[in-house]
């Protein structure tokens, strides 16, 4: 609501009745970090290891894929300065003969001031020759290894390049198959050192005797820091040095990991967007015209109200406004019922059951017999096309599934609007609106990836023209959304106008369009149809007296079965009527054959034309099956129609108060929505109908005939029941609720109507809207935009008075 300067009030319809779900929180995902943010988190970081720090701060890391990262890292650490780590020790590699060998292990020793044994670093020199041969066997096969290892990630390097500039498919795949072949190398060599790493442990484990242990070392600290270094797991984040920060930051990287959660993009909704076309395009759409199902959400809604209701069942607690809904929940008779008929064929004295035999049962319960064929909704549908949806515009809007990439979560949204009332856009860049976290882009288009989506679709396959560069041309409006954190990477400047390229993401909105596209195929294609059936039909209609005279001629001659029925007359009639107008067509409905016993124990006067009135009485009150009699009935009054305390609620005060007065209901003009409703729900149920005594008619039979009504109270008045023929009424129709004030048609807004209206005298805008009979603000907003494009053609003069702005003709 909007109140302007000048005091007058202004009202703006919303479009959503809800606010959108709130995006929930998210961690980084490791995909999506760089070597800076990883950088500044390990900076600021407080854990006292990797593993809980990678844990802490990551999504999709867990204990084991913390533990895979840190023996990556420090398998590169140990090949970077030759330092490698065994199963019970260190020991370094060396690249000559002539080199010392040090093998390094904790071991429990007492030292300093303490008295009971501790662990401490010893460092032993190898002094045997036999034991020095042995270690460069198997320490040139770990060199040999590492070399190949090398190459092998070059080449892997190389392969990266190539798939870069590939421009077939067929070359990517050919690349990516012999890249997998190098991968299964590595993979063999990886496996290899450590096969090797257990060889060396083995042997200074079984030759302790070529050892001897060095006490006195200049360079001891050179070792102990060479130890400190390679043991990255026992490391705190914040001491971590260059050379382990980059091992660790390459093994972050090597792993794939799970996708990230989807719940941190929210979409705006395909609802809102179709509304948000037909609202500011002025679209013609009829109200359920061609969607018969339930919406997703209401179902969800309706699991969760059935879940408080059992819940406050349990509780024992007053289950207020959801008692409506109670009423129809499943009777634990009804249950039982069911589970009889089941098991009504099985044999328990034989103590054998037959699956077929309960599975057939079920089918021919739950199989619904004597139900209308799909034949006969066709004749509905072909109806409400050719009456209500003939002249309808297209709106549809598609919803992607959410997706991820480079770490981040995004879901891409799409909507068309396609109208004959449009007029097709001189420029292509006009047909397409871009929106990105529901922000609109409007510079650089050319060069935003939503773009080169819409013109990768190819169009002609949708039955539209396009534009040179790619573009849908025609009476079209396109809208697309991209929401989620993953388009703050994708952005190429900080003007934040256009999106980067990405394979997937453009990927992702051509799948959206093109499933909106086969949707609007299918809506041009039947336009086309009908406007060729009309075509072919008006031009039958002009030979339809020919046709007819000829068949007339033909069925006269001879000794025809339809000679003494022929009438021309009704053969023209038919044949107009195979072709025109389609009359509403009537589904078959499912007969009671057994009709349902009715009691009446309770009669207050009765005088000489009792039983007359008593068969009367018992032929009103039958409902499944009428019958025609032509004694006549009393009339009695329809039965008040009780809302729900929702429905009410969700009534405006007016008519709340409208309805108060039409059931005389007495109110103050004070009373709040709540106390009126309250009111309304507080109100007694109509106890007589006039002209009919008491009786006591009660519907429910016995239990055999399983079918179950509640008793009904009449009153019987003898003396003024008229026996007269009760004149043909038409068939009453259910209650329906009473729908909220929607304008349901919208006024077409046209330069013509506007000039029409337009006079030498001077006239306000509101003069303007009650002679065009606009009832929405978005109709509104649009004729004084209709009049500025008139103010500039020259068409109109425009002056101010009184704050106002005046209209006329020029």
């Amino acid at each position: 609501i909007y109140i302007d300067p000048y005091g007058k009030e202004r009202i703006y319809r919303r479009l959503a009745s809800s606010f959108p779900r709130e995006p929930k929180y998210a961690k980084p995902h490791p995909s999506s970090v760089n070597i800076g943010d990883l950088q500044d988190l390990i900076a600021k970081s407080e854990n006292n290891t990797i593993s809980s720090f990678l844990k802490e701060n990551f999504v999709r890391i867990s204990s084991k894929t913390s533990k895979q990262i840190i023996e990556i890292a420090e398998k590169d650490l140990q090949d970077k300065i030759s330092f490698l780590i065994l199963k019970e020790g260190f020991v370094n590699i060396v690249q000559k003969k002539t080199q010392n060998i040090h093998f390094l292990k904790y071991e429990k020793r007492i030292f300093g001031r303490s008295t009971k044994p501790r662990d401490k670093l010893i460092i032993y020199k190898v002094d045997s020759e036999d034991l020095r041969e042995k270690y460069w066997d198997i320490i040139l096969k770990y060199i040999k290894n590492d070399k190949d290892q090398e190459k092998s990630y070059k080449a892997i390097q190389k392969f990266n390049n190539q798939i870069e500039k590939a421009e077939k498919v067929s070359e990517k795949r050919n690349i990516e198959k012999e890249k997998k072949k190098i991968l299964n190398i590595i993979e063999k060599i990886t496996n290899e050192k450590e096969n090797i790493k257990l060889e060396l442990n083995d042997l200074f484990k079984t030759n302790q005797t070529g050892l001897i242990e060095l006490k006195k070392m200049i360079n001891r600290n050179d070792f102990e820091s060479l130890v400190n270094e390679v043991q990255l797991s026992k490391v705190k984040p914040a001491d971590l040095t260059k050379s382990q920060f980059d091992s660790l930051f390459l093994a972050f990287k090597s792993i794939k990991y799970m996708a990230p959660p989807t719940d941190t993009a929210i979409p705006v909704g395909d609802s809102i967007l179709e509304n948000t076309l037909i609202k500011e395009i002025g679209l013609k759409i009829s109200d359920s015209a061609d969607d018969f199902d339930t919406p997703l959400e209401t179902i969800y809604q309706t699991e969760e109200i059935i879940k408080k209701i059992n819940q406050n069942i349990i509780d024992k607690k007053d289950l207020g406004a959801y008692s409506d809904l109670n009423e129809n929940l499943v009777d634990l008779n009804d249950i039982v019922n069911l589970s009889s008929e089941i098991l009504r064929h099985l044999n328990i004295l034989e103590n054998k059951l037959d699956p077929q035999q309960i599975k057939q049962n079920i089918d021919e319960i739950l199989t619904i017999t004597g139900g209308e064929s799909s034949e006969s909704y066709s004749g509905v549908y072909e109806y409400f096309t050719d009456n209500y949806t003939k002249d309808d515009d297209f709106v549809a809007a598609e919803t992607r599934n959410p997706t991820s990439g480079k770490g981040l979560a995004y879901v891409v949204e799409a909507v068309i609007a396609y109208s004959k009332a449009l007029e097709t856009p001189k420029r292509s860049r006009d047909v397409l609106s871009r929106f990105v976290n529901r922000t609109p882009k409007l510079r650089d288009s050319a060069d935003c990836a939503i773009t080169k989506a819409v013109q990768s679709v190819n169009w002609k396959n949708y039955n539209l023209e396009v534009y040179d560069n790619g573009l849908p041309k025609g009476p079209i409006k396109l809208l697309v959304n991209v929401s989620g954190p993953f388009v703050h990477l994708m952005f190429k400047s900080q003007s934040k106008n256009a999106l980067a390229d990405d394979d997937e993401l453009i990927k992702e909105m051509k799948y959206c369009l093109e499933a909106i596209g086969r949707r609007l195929r299918v809506y041009i294609n039947r336009r086309e149809n009908l406007y060729k059936n009309q075509k072919r039909a008006s031009l039958i209609e002009k030979y339809i007296p020919k046709f007819a005279e000829s068949v007339y001629n033909i069925a006269s001659k001879g000794e025809s079965k339809f000679k003494s029925i022929l009438n021309m007359k009704e053969i023209i009639d038919l044949m107009k009527g195979a072709i025109g107008k389609k009359t509403v067509p009537i589904v078959p409905q499912q007969v009671i054959s057994k009709e349902p016993e009715i009691k009446l124990t309770e009669i207050v006067k009765e005088d000489k034309t009792e039983k007359e009135i008593l068969i009367k009485a018992k032929d009103v009150i039958r409902k499944e099956k009428p019958v025609k009699d032509d004694i006549a009935v009393p009339k009695i009054d329809s039965p008040k129609v009780i809302f729900s305390k929702k429905t009410y609620l969700n009534w405006t005060i007016k008519e709340l108060k409208d309805y108060c007065k039409e059931k005389n209901i007495p109110i103050t003009s004070k009373l709040r929505k709540a106390d009126i409703v309250e009111k309304i729900l507080a109100s007694p149920l109509p106890k007589e109908v006039a002209g009919i005594s008491k009786i006591t008619i009660y519907e429910k039979p016995e239990k055999k005939e399983k079918i179950l009504a509640a008793p009904t109270i009449v009153d019987l008045k003898p003396s003024k029941v008229s026996f007269k023929k009760p004149p043909i009424k038409p068939k009453s129709q259910p209650p329906l609720l009473k729908p909220k004030p929607v304008q349901s048609t919208l006024p077409i807004i046209t330069t013509q109507g506007i000039m029409k209206v337009l006079s030498n005298e001077m006239q306000t805008i509101k003069h303007l809207i009650f002679k065009l009979k606009i009832k929405d603000m978005m109709d509104a907003r649009y004729l004084q935009l209709k009049l500025k494009e008139l103010e500039r053609k020259g068409q109109v003069i425009v002056e101010l008075r009184m704050g106002r702005k005046h209209w006329k003709l020029k």
